[in-house]
């Protein structure tokens, strides 16, 4: 985001649109096309879900405003030059990027950010706009979330615990001797 913030433009709303997908753990393309229509003021966001059969009714799920989420969305509001519905759409605000315009911008940024880690001798792991989703799921999980399910608008919960919960290390409590010797 720090990298973002100073090559400004393109960089920054892109920046601002992968962190709302984590923050909302959602898939990206549910975020990038986001109108200001979804933002339901003092309940939070409204995101369609994506993936559904044709036959399906369009589903949404509602995420309530934490200061960063509210935040983050407020700043892409603010970069927009016009009024435009959009929120993550290019800098005029009158367009939403295309998917390779988003890959673009997103591998430069990475190299953008590979460089200012190694000048600074940080190290720094490029990431994938796919694995926001996965990386927001195991983030929940780590911290004991327990509404996993709806905030991620999957139609089962199998895909959340199999192949999204990527921790490596599972915690729990252990069984109370009191119960057991009873």
């Amino acid at each position: 985001m720090a990298e973002a913030r100073v090559r400004g433009g393109s960089y920054l709303i892109l920046a601002l649109w992968v962190y709302t997908a984590y923050l909302t753990a959602s898939r990206p393309i549910e975020v990038r096309n986001l109108t200001r229509e979804d933002i339901r003021e003092g309940h939070g966001v409204e995101i369609p879900i994506g993936k559904r059969r044709a036959t399906q009714v369009a589903k949404r799920k509602l995420i309530e405003w934490p200061p960063k989420l509210k935040a983050t969305i407020d700043e892409a509001k603010a970069l927009q030059r016009t009024g435009s519905p959009l929120i993550f759409g290019n800098s005029s605000g009158q367009f939403l990027y295309t998917r390779n315009g988003w890959t673009t911008i997103w591998t430069r940024l990475m190299v953008y950010c590979e460089a200012k880690a190694k000048l600074e001798g940080v190290t720094f792991e490029r990431f994938v706009l796919r694995r926001m989703q996965p990386k927001a799921v195991t983030a929940r999980k780590t911290r004991g979330d327990l509404n996993i399910f709806d905030a991620t608008g999957r139609a089962d919960e199998r895909m959340i615990h199999q192949d999204y919960d990527r921790r490596t290390i599972k915690r729990s409590t252990s069984t109370e001797e009191r119960t057991f010797l009873k």
